[in-house]
């Protein structure tokens, strides 16, 4: 936690918080279809919007590739966000 300003930490424990309460509910929603889950996550969060920029993406995707569209916004949520992670900026 060295690396965490003070801002990052507070952000970074209110993704976890977020995830906490919304993980086991869409996890659950997607074993029954990961159509219904997309359209829960879209209307009761702002993770589909935050992954993709455009909303064609993900309305091609939910039904063309329901799954990898989930999980795609689902790892942006709990992810880096697109910023660089290492300390010397590239992987």
């Amino acid at each position: 936690m060295g690396h965490c300003g003070g801002g990052t930490l507070a952000r970074a424990t209110a993704v976890r918080e977020k995830v906490a309460r919304w993980g086991c509910l869409l996890v659950l929603f997607a074993l029954i279809s990961a159509r219904l889950a997309l359209i829960i996550m879209w209307i009761f969060s702002d993770d589909l919007s935050l992954a993709y920029d455009s909303w064609i993406v993900p309305f091609i995707g939910f039904f063309l590739l329901p799954w990898t569209t989930f999980a795609y916004a689902g790892l942006w949520a709990t992810g880096s966000r697109g910023r660089e992670t290492t300390s010397s900026g590239s992987w």
